[in-house]
């Protein structure tokens, strides 16, 4: 696992290469010394590079999966951080997307993406009205 603080700088190295307008490939050094590769990596990549490492620095876990992967309800539950039932009832439902193969249910993993999305910019939007909301109490009570 990498530390924290590496991602951190690492972020913190990437920034501006976002900002600015760069070339289509960059070279990227990795390693020190006669160890030490350059890549050429693509504009492209910058922003998904950047992202994973935001990730890590928080201190939390990156999977990467293939959009049109087919996870299993039970991988479908753990990339959503609930039970593998309750994947199974929202696939039941139709509120998530998924088709059955036999007897086992599958779900795309963008559905899946698209999922965790939808509530981490709900779970945002609620954490900024809790953050202004004290302030319009004030107001009300004047």
């Amino acid at each position: 696992m990498a530390k924290v603080e590496d991602c951190q700088r690492a972020v913190a190295a990437l920034a501006p290469l976002l900002r600015k307008k760069t070339p289509p490939l960059l070279p990227m050094r990795i390693g020190t010394g006669a160890t030490a590769v350059t890549l050429l990596l693509p504009r492209s990549v910058l922003p998904l590079l950047a992202e994973v490492l935001a990730t890590l620095a928080n201190g939390r876990d990156v999977a990467v999966i293939a959009a049109d992967q087919e996870l299993s309800t039970q991988e479908a539950a753990a990339l959503m951080n609930m039970s593998r039932p309750t994947v199974v009832k929202m696939l039941d439902a139709g509120e998530l997307g998924g088709r059955k193969v036999g007897v086992r249910r599958r779900v795309r993993a963008s559905d899946v993406e698209d999922w965790v999305g939808q509530r981490e910019a709900i779970r945002r939007y609620v954490d900024e009205l809790l953050t202004t909301a004290p302030a319009v109490a004030r107001r009300r009570r004047r």
